[in-house]
């Protein structure tokens, strides 16, 4: 028997392969190439299989041309003459449509050793070179727009510049997004980085919030007359 194995992608159609059959060992020139075979051929099959419980399916051949389009089944042999023994296959969807593995058989045909295709299908895509086909990534190269980021010789993460949304301006130093809790140094917001009204804004704030809820004190009493003692109304009666 001879065999071959391939790998393509769950889910792919209209897939073609070339197969590579030789002559069986009772035959006049064992493990040469047969020639001249075609898709109706007598005695010619083929039946796929998907382990690990698969049953037998059998494939039907159909005509085919070298260059032609996809068509379930095609077959046809390339060139006797300058590709002797290759022999295009339009695999069936079905072999194809979850991954795992298919095993498509070929046999029958006079002088024609028994001849497995093997193909691997894989969740993954092979022909992909930017993610493999795994969605959960980003379909762009890597340090791309849209791609995963990438480190320096630092390893340093480079961030995205510019005044778009998601992006440093370093050009003004500002970061234009809410700032949360932890995003600021200690004692890094001066005086000279709130605006000139924002004094007075904050103590209005305050003074609104003290009008409307009571502040505690402690007092004393003189000539039965309350004396302001310590606590936050003392502090203010005194301007401290």
């Amino acid at each position: 028997m001879s065999t071959q194995t391939i790998f393509l992608t769950a889910g792919a159609t209209s897939k073609v392969c070339d197969l590579a059959l030789v002559q069986k060992a009772s035959a006049t020139a064992p493990g040469d190439p047969i020639t001249g075979l075609a898709f109706n051929t007598s005695s010619l099959t083929a039946y796929y299989r998907l382990p690990p419980t698969g049953t037998l399916t059998q494939i039907t051949l159909a005509t085919q041309t070298v260059g032609g389009a996809y068509s379930s089944g095609g077959f046809v042999e390339i060139s006797s003459t300058n590709a002797p023994g290759q022999y295009r296959f339009d695999i069936p969807n079905a072999c194809i449509a979850a991954a795992g593995e298919c095993n498509i058989t070929f046999n029958g045909a006079a002088n024609m050793e028994t001849h497995t295709l093997k193909i691997i299908v894989t969740a993954v895509d092979l022909y992909d070179s930017v993610r493999a086909g795994m969605t959960a990534l980003p379909n762009a190269a890597a340090a791309a727009n849209g791609g995963l980021p990438t480190v320096d010789a630092a390893n340093g993460v480079k961030v995205s510049v510019g005044t778009a949304a998601g992006q440093v301006n370093v050009a003004s130093g500002k970061v234009p997004s809410t700032i949360a809790a932890g995003d600021l140094a200690a004692n890094s917001l001066t005086a000279s980085a709130l605006a000139t009204d924002a004094v007075t804004e904050i103590a209005a704030g305050v003074l609104s919030a003290a009008s409307s809820t009571p502040i505690a004190a402690n007092t004393t009493q003189m000539n039965s007359h309350g004396v302001i003692g310590t606590g936050v109304v003392g502090d203010l009666w005194r301007g401290a």
